[in-house]
């Protein structure tokens, strides 16, 4: 494999979304798994980061 290619069953990777991404969205879906009844720290982060600074 060339690097450029993905294999048949894995997506591609992507960029992590931004605070302009989330401006311009209609709809944003979150999933996450649950880790004692928290959501996942990269998650809470981002919807940290998306608040009033």
């Amino acid at each position: 494999m060339d690097g450029t290619t993905v294999p048949p069953g894995r997506m591609p990777p992507y960029e992590a979304p931004t605070h302009e991404d989330a401006e311009w969205a209609d709809a944003i879906l979150f999933g996450t798994p649950c880790y004692f009844g928290a959501m996942a720290t990269e998650l809470k982060n981002y919807l940290d980061l998306l608040g009033p600074q």
